[in-house]
C-alpha cells in the first residue's frame, strides 16, 4: 500500500480534513530518519565487537580496521548482524587457515 492510498484510506476511516494524516507521516518519518541517523561508529561501540573483530575483518575486506567498525556499524543499523556474524566466522576461518599454513602446520 503506498502512503498515499494509506493516507486517504485514514481520511476516509476517520473522517479528518486531508492535511492531519499528513502531518502525523510526516513526524514519524522524521523520527525513524532520526533513529537511522546513528553514527555507524556508535552502533559498533555497542555491538559487543572488539578491536581484534574489526582487524580480521579489515584483512578479508581488504579495509583498515577503522573502515570495517564503520561497515560492521552500518550492517547492524540496516538490521543485518546474522550476516555480520557469518563474514566473522569466514574471516575467523580465514585468518586460522593462513596461521596454519605461516607456522607450516597446513592439514591436507
Amino acid at each position: 500500500m503506498s502512503l498515499r492510498s494509506a493516507r486517504f484510506a485514514l481520511v476516509y476511516l476517520l473522517g479528518l480534513p486531508s492535511q492531519l494524516p499528513m502531518q502525523a507521516f510526516a513526524q514519524t518519518n522524521r523520527a525513524s530518519r532520526r533513529a537511522r541517523a546513528v553514527d555507524p561508529l556508535q552502533k559498533w561501540a555497542h555491538s559487543g565487537y572488539h578491536y581484534c573483530d574489526a582487524k580480521i575483518l579489515a584483512a578479508l575486506w581488504h579495509s583498515t580496521p577503522y573502515g570495517a567498525k564503520k561497515t560492521v556499524g552500518r550492517k547492524i543499523g540496516w538490521g543485518n548482524r546474522d550476516i555480520v556474524e557469518q563474514e566473522l566466522k569466514r574471516a575467523r576461518k580465514t585468518v586460522a587457515r593462513a596461521a596454519e599454513v605461516s607456522d607450516g602446520s597446513s592439514r591436507r
